[in-house]
């Protein structure tokens, strides 16, 4: 499943990222926006999520048309508000891709 693909990620303008260092962005704009004028909380948690599918697709090629990624738990702590553009990255820990396999 390419998840950029899925039209939830394609009404929130998320995009690959035009710098090397990062996966995704979230283009600032008044659809992502709250009453303070910064990145929503819950577009913010959607740039995540959907950062971790893109990943997986990324990482696994071989396997991105074969499975299906599944969120099953999340933590979420803001740190602060997002202003302006968001951009996203990703890593595996703990664990390597092998054992995911």
């Amino acid at each position: 499943m390419r998840v950029l693909n899925l039209p939830f990620s394609r009404n929130n303008s998320i995009v690959p990222s035009e710098h090397s260092d990062y996966l995704l962005k979230l283009p600032y704009s008044d659809t992502v926006s709250n009453h303070l004028h910064t990145v929503h909380g819950s577009a913010t948690f959607a740039l995540a999520e959907i950062s971790s599918g893109y990943f997986l697709n990324q990482e696994f090629p071989d396997m991105a048309d074969r499975t299906i990624p599944v969120l099953r738990q999340a933590r979420i702590k803001y740190q602060k508000a997002g202003q302006g553009d968001l951009f996203s990255k990703a890593k595996i820990r703990h664990t390597n891709p092998e054992q995911i396999r």
